[in-house]
């Protein structure tokens, strides 16, 4: 059995109706859509690749401000720390060579009550040397207030 000719038409570029024209303009409306749409979905996906790059430059920078905050703190508690060391061991050192002078004077004013001159000099030699002693460290500008004690 043979079939119709009428039934099985080829459909060419020539045989187009208005129908599948109409077809063809919303197929194609659509696809314009869908491409705007992917075009407007890749221009968001550039803005947050920007805004993420941005974000980690601007974290290093926030971290590493963080860091030399935190080193210049530690070195200032450290150097604060360090002053106030040498203060109380000045303080000290002042008090012993304070005793030191008393102790000093009272023993000269005996050896001068006694009469024994010679004693005396060996006394104030000895003396002298122990305040040569700790005069020695006073080179550094917080000591110096040992230079002030006059023996």
């Amino acid at each position: 059995m043979t079939t119709p000719k009428h039934k099985f038409r080829k459909h060419t570029s020539t045989n187009l109706t208005a129908d599948n024209l109409l077809g063809l303009d919303e197929t194609m409306a659509v696809l314009k859509r869908i491409l705007a749409s992917a075009r407007e979905e890749l221009e968001l996906i550039r803005e947050m690749k920007d805004e993420t790059a941005r974000y980690r430059q601007n974290a290093l920078k926030n971290d590493s401000r963080e860091v030399s905050q935190l080193t210049l703190n530690a070195r200032l508690t450290k150097h604060r720390e360090i002053e106030e060391v040498i203060r109380e061991a000045s303080e000290a050192i002042q008090r012993i060579l304070a005793d030191i002078r008393i102790t000093r004077i009272g023993i000269q004013e005996e050896l001068a009550v006694q009469g024994e001159s010679g004693e005396a000099d060996k006394l104030n030699t000895v003396f002298t040397s122990i305040k040569e002693a700790f005069q020695k460290p006073a080179e550094k500008p917080t000591v110096n207030k040992l230079e002030t004690i006059e023996y």
